[in-house]
C-alpha cells in the first residue's frame, strides 16, 4: 500500500510526539534499576582467605597523609537503630567539623585535650535526627546515597552552615590521586561501597607484612581519614607497589584499613564550612 502525502506527514508527527515520552522512561532516575540501598550489613566470618601477605625484598613508604584531627571511632553499638551505617557515617562527618564550626553538633564539644569525647545524650540526638532526615529504612532497608546526601544537607543547613563535595571515585573504583588531594586539604571522603573488607596491620618483618582480616561488610558507608602508598622490590624485576586507607570502623570502634583496589559504587571529598 502506497501511504499519501498527508499520511506519512501524521505518521512522522506522531513519531515526534512518541519520542521524547520514550526518552523520559528510558533516562528517568531509577527506571532502569533501583538506587542502591545502604545498611551496613555485617557478614559472619565465614572466609578461608582472610589474611592478605605482601612478601618483599624490600619495603619502603613512599608516600602518605591522614587527617590531622583524626576522625571519631563511633560504632553500631551505641545506638538501638537497625541499619544505621548512614546516619552514624554523618554523625562522624559532623563531629570531625565540630571541632572548628560551633554548635554543628549543638551543646556537644567533640574534642577535649586532643582526644574525641565519648558519645553523650546530645550525639545520640544527632544519630536520632540524621536517621530521621536521612529517612533510613522508610522505603527499604537501609539508606540511599541519594538520601544521604539530603538528610546530611538539611542537617547542615539547619545548623547554619553549607557542604560541598569532590569526587574522589573513578570508573567503579577509588581515585588515589583524588583522595590524597582531600585528605591532605584536611577534608575526610566517604565511601559508597558494594561490600569491603577491614583489616588491620598485626604483622610487620623484613621480608613481608600481613594485614589481618576483622570484618566484611556489605553495601556499606564508611569514611577514609588517611592513605598509605608502598614500594615493594624496589629496582628490582619484580617491583610493585600497593595503598591502604585509613579508615573509621563503626564495627570495631577503631581504626582499621581497606585495600585500596576496591570497587566503590561512589567516593567523595567532603567539606563543611
Amino acid at each position: 500500500m502506497i501511504l499519501g502525502k498527508k499520511q506519512l506527514l501524521l505518521i512522522i508527527a506522531t513519531l515526534l510526539l512518541l519520542i521524547p515520552i520514550a526518552l523520559i522512561f528510558i533516562l528517568a532516575p531509577g527506571a532502569s534499576a533501583e538506587e542502591v540501598r545502604y545498611t551496613g550489613t555485617f557478614m559472619p566470618s565465614t572466609r578461608s582467605d582472610k589474611d592478605i601477605v605482601f612478601n618483599y625484598s624490600s619495603y619502603r613508604i613512599i608516600d602518605q597523609g591522614e587527617l590531622d584531627e583524626g576522625l571519631p571511632y563511633y560504632t553500631v553499638d551505641y545506638i538501638d537503630l537497625p541499619n544505621a551505617c548512614a546516619p552514624l557515617a554523618g554523625t562522624i562527618i559532623a563531629a570531625y567539623y565540630d571541632i572548628t564550626l560551633p554548635d554543628l553538633i549543638p551543646g556537644f564539644t567533640s574534642k577535649i585535650f586532643g582526644s574525641y569525647r565519648k558519645p553523650t545524650a546530645t550525639l545520640y540526638s544527632t544519630i536520632e535526627e540524621l536517621y530521621s532526615l536521612m529517612h533510613v529504612n522508610e522505603a527499604g532497608a537501609g539508606a540511599s546515597e541519594s538520601e544521604f546526601d539530603s538528610g546530611l544537607a538539611k542537617y547542615i543547613a539547619d545548623k547554619g552552615y553549607d557542604i560541598t563535595y569532590t569526587v574522589a571515585a573513578s570508573n567503579g573504583n577509588l581515585d588515589y590521586a583524588a583522595i590524597k588531594a582531600a585528605i591532605d586539604s584536611q577534608s575526610p571522603v566517604l565511601v559508597f561501597a558494594p561490600e569491603v573488607n577491614f583489616y588491620s596491620m598485626v604483622d610487620y618483618n623484613a621480608d613481608n607484612t600481613t594485614y589481618t582480616w576483622k570484618t566484611a561488610v556489605v553495601n556499606h558507608i564508611f569514611i577514609i581519614e588517611g592513605y598509605k602508598k608502598f614500594i615493594c622490590n624496589e629496582n628490582l624485576p619484580n617491583k610493585y607497589e600497593y595503598t591502604v586507607y585509613l579508615v573509621s570502623d563503626i564495627y570495631s570502634g577503631s581504626r582499621t584499613m581497606i585495600m585500596g583496589d576496591i570497587s566503590v559504587h561512589n567516593a567523595k571529598g567532603v567539606k563543611i564550612y
